[in-house]
C-alpha cells in the first residue's frame, strides 16, 4: 500500500528537519573552539526528528513520551509489511 501524498509529505518534512539538525551539529564541531554540548543536543534533536518521521511514515501516533519527554528513549513495536 503506497502512503497517501499528505503523510508523504510530512514525512519527509521531518527527514528535512533532522538533516538541518545534522548539519547544526556539523557547523558546532567545526567551530574554534569546538562546540560538543551543541552538537549533541543537536544529534539528539535529529534522532527524535527522524524518529517522529518514522512514525509518521508507518502511521503511528507519537507516544506521549516524545511529546513530553524530549530525548526519552522507546521501543515502539511497529509492523512492517
Amino acid at each position: 500500500m503506497q502512503p497517501d501524498a499528505r503523510r508523504r509529505a510530512d514525512t519527509l518534512s521531518w527527514f528535512e528537519k533532522a538533516h538541518k539538525d545534522l548539519r547544526y551539529a556539523q557547523i558546532d564541531l567545526a567551530a574554534d573552539p569546538p562546540a560538543p554540548e551543541d552538537a549533541l543536543y543537536h544529534c539528539q534533536q535529529a534522532a527524535e526528528k527522524a524518529l517522529k518521521g518514522f512514525l509518521v511514515w508507518h502511521d503511528q501516533p507519537f507516544p506521549i513520551q516524545l511529546r513530553q519527554q524530549p530525548g526519552a528513549l522507546l521501543f515502539i513495536p511497529v509492523k512492517v509489511g
